[in-house]
């Protein structure tokens, strides 16, 4: 099974609101296990388990490959925002070299 697919037998139709009061968790805080952005942790892996009619065996793996997943496309993206900023930066100070330049012609 996929965090995808656990997901989505949890919320059985209903919406994510609705999910989140019938199990008890913050709207905001089940929003962000739809979203990908925080993952749950052991007990409410349980409860997402017991709501989607699964083992908690299963549910655990489906979560952390997920989890493991996003981590690999966080880390691909922070090596690429390095070099991004590596690269502005380079960039910024050739400007300001050019600026001081015209600002020194200019008086």
């Amino acid at each position: 099974m996929t965090y995808e697919k656990l997901i989505e037998a949890v919320l059985r139709g209903r919406s994510v609101n609705a999910t989140a009061k019938a199990l008890g968790i913050p709207q905001k805080t089940f929003e962000s296990y739809v979203k990908k952005k925080h993952f749950p942790n052991c007990s409410r892996t349980i409860l997402l388990a017991k709501e989607a009619g699964i083992d908690i065996e299963t549910a655990v793996k489906a979560i952390s490959k997920a989890e493991m997943e996003e981590n690999k496309t966080g880390e691909h993206l922070k090596a690429a925002m390095s070099k991004m900023s590596l690269s502005f930066n380079s960039l910024l100070r050739g400007a300001n070299v050019g600026w001081k330049r015209v600002s020194t012609t200019a008086q």
